[in-house]
């Protein structure tokens, strides 16, 4: 019995202690004033940045970065260096072409690149073998690359906000029909 109660607290005790360790998501001041090598989670969020900072390169043990909602049109080469990252958020930027230096950050595993003026993807997207999530909404993709279809972890795709035709729509759900694709037409909506 005692054992039984031991056992249950260690347990107890061990799963409190995983829920406790959420990483700090540091944002850009608070970044410069620490070891650049303990930072995992960096947010430059609404930065009003136009190009990526320079001094992100010292950043080498990054997990998550967002760089949402900026006015960037493109990633420094410097990125195929944030081998250990796992969630890259650009969406809501001015991006025309898609980062080919995103195709180097063989351990992504979220890619949330909505919201730009991507006209299409290159095949290297075919690298990114553990990337289970791909937002491409509100862009103005109009052809797929077949790379797509040799993501073996891929589980979600979201193409929303974009006018692809049923035949585009049934060809994708039948190369890929292990992912949950999302289509949803352009917002027709009027402000006031």
């Amino acid at each position: 019995m005692k054992t039984g109660k031991l056992l249950w607290i260690f347990l107890l005790l061990i799963t409190s202690s995983l829920f406790a360790q959420k990483e700090k998501v540091y944002s850009w001041e608070e970044a410069q004033q620490v070891d650049p090598l303990t930072v995992t989670h960096l947010s430059l969020r609404k930065e009003k940045l136009s190009t990526v900072p320079n001094k992100l390169i010292k950043f080498k043990n990054l997990q998550y970065l967002d760089l949402s909602k900026n006015k960037i049109k493109e990633l420094p080469l410097f990125f195929n260096e944030f081998d250990s990252l796992k969630i890259l958020k650009i969406e809501s930027n001015k991006m025309t072409q898609f980062p080919i230096a995103i195709c180097q950050m063989i351990h992504l595993e979220e890619l949330w690149a909505y919201n730009n003026l991507f006209s299409g993807m290159p095949p290297c997207i075919g690298s990114l073998k553990q990337l289970r999530l791909l937002d491409l909404s509100d862009n103005m993709i109009e052809e797929l690359p077949e790379a797509l279809t040799k993501l073996p972890r891929l589980q979600k795709l979201i193409l929303n906000g974009m006018i692809l035709d049923k035949f585009f729509q049934q060809k994708w759900t039948d190369k890929l029909p292990n992912v949950a694709i999302q289509f949803g037409q352009p917002c027709d909506c009027v402000s006031h």
